[in-house]
């Protein structure tokens, strides 16, 4: 029996009835501590603190919940569908829908519409997981091979212009190169070896490596090309390279 410090909290979606039988049939090993001074819920009644009262037994709709670290199934009655995460029911798509269409345009929502803009974007461009194709496999091997060669030329060029001349490696080869050393380099050698080998994890890894140059390198590389008024093609290959790069992280998601 729970003592003045603990408390023994039931299944949430049970009906009162339910719960109450369960209580008597068996003891519930689930306990949530309370400090002494708050003292025990007893006589806990689910009803008596809503301003709703519960649906009746009959409007109630049974469902199957899998017991957390066992295989074994309970019944439970769910008292509105709208409120059950990952529901695809009507009524929760419904609620959502309600969610959505609320006016947010006010200014301590700015910061958080910005993040949803950033981050939705940043997954529709840089997919790590896609549906796997079921036919033309053949077809999306060509597509990444065709990529990740243009990859590989693009960087050996830029690599080029780098080398010719000298003076260029410490100028705007200096964010390309020494920001997060040698990723630039690697990247498309550990590619080749990804392809080479037809690793997965070898080419979610490459596809990593492509995401952090995107955030890191190539944005201040760009940013001392045009403050320090170089020539446009530099600029012109690492706004390829970046393009090249979303097609290659779609069709290497497809490709593993």
């Amino acid at each position: 029996m729970p003592t003045d410090d603990t408390m023994v909290i039931g299944a949430l979606y049970n009906s009162d009835d339910d719960e109450a039988s369960e209580f008597q049939q068996k003891p519930l090993d689930i306990k949530v501590a309370f400090r002494p001074s708050v003292g025990a819920l007893n006589d806990l009644n689910r009803e008596g603190g809503l301003s709703d009262s519960l649906l009746n037994e009959k409007d109630m709709q049974e469902s199957m919940i899998v017991v957390h670290g066992t295989n074994k199934e309970h019944p439970v009655k769910i008292t509105d569908k709208s409120k059950r995460a990952f529901d695809t029911s009507l009524e929760s798509t419904r609620a959502l829908e309600l969610a959505i269409q609320k006016d947010n345009r006010q200014c301590s929502n700015c910061y958080v519409r910005l993040k949803s803009v950033v981050y939705s974007t940043w997954i529709l461009l840089f997919k790590a997981n896609v549906k796997a194709p079921m036919t033309n496999v053949n077809f999306w091997f060509l597509c990444y091979s065709m990529t990740f060669a243009l990859e590989v030329l693009l960087t050996a060029v830029f690599m080029i212009h780098l080398a010719n001349p000298v003076s260029n490696v410490w100028s705007f080869g200096a964010p390309f190169l020494f920001i997060l050393p040698g990723v630039t380099v690697i990247a498309p050698v550990w590619g080749l070896l990804a392809v080479i080998f037809g690793s997965a994890q070898m080419m979610k890894s490459y596809s990593s490596m492509n995401s952090t140059m995107l955030v890191i390198n190539y944005p201040l590389t760009l940013l001392y090309l045009l403050v320090a008024g170089e020539q446009l093609v530099y600029s012109t290959l690492i706004f390829f390279l970046i393009l090249n790069k979303v097609t290659l992280s779609f069709f290497g998601a497809k490709v593993r």
